[in-house]
């Protein structure tokens, strides 16, 4: 996630979770060391859907990400922030994480 800066770590954030059918908008900063975002990724359910818009909250750039449970249960992600001391001119970041919830009945052909 850090793309080949030599100044950039990864900062996992806290674990989230989302009930069945919610959506909801989360905001991770990077740490005040290495406040300047140059990529993310994340750990989630299949059934989490997550997008993101970038922002800037104080003087570190933060990820604001969508996210969205699409199915009958709770579900979690989590997110590793690549962070790094210097600002960077960034050609390319993830905008959206997600898969096809393979334990929905519409998706097995269960009525």
């Amino acid at each position: 996630m850090c793309l080949d800066h030599t100044d950039c770590k990864g900062h996992r954030a806290e674990p989230q979770s989302l009930n069945a059918g919610q959506s909801a908008e989360f905001a991770f900063e990077c740490p005040a060391d290495r406040p300047y975002l140059r990529n993310w990724d994340a750990a989630y359910h299949e059934h989490i859907a997550l997008s993101v818009s970038p922002s800037r909250i104080g003087k570190g750039t933060a990820l604001v990400l969508i996210a969205r449970n699409q199915a009958d249960m709770p579900g979690q992600f989590q997110v590793v922030l690549g962070c790094g001391a210097t600002p960077a001119r960034i050609a390319a970041m993830t905008q959206s994480l997600g898969s096809l919830p393979t334990n929905r009945k519409a998706v097995r052909g269960v009525e």
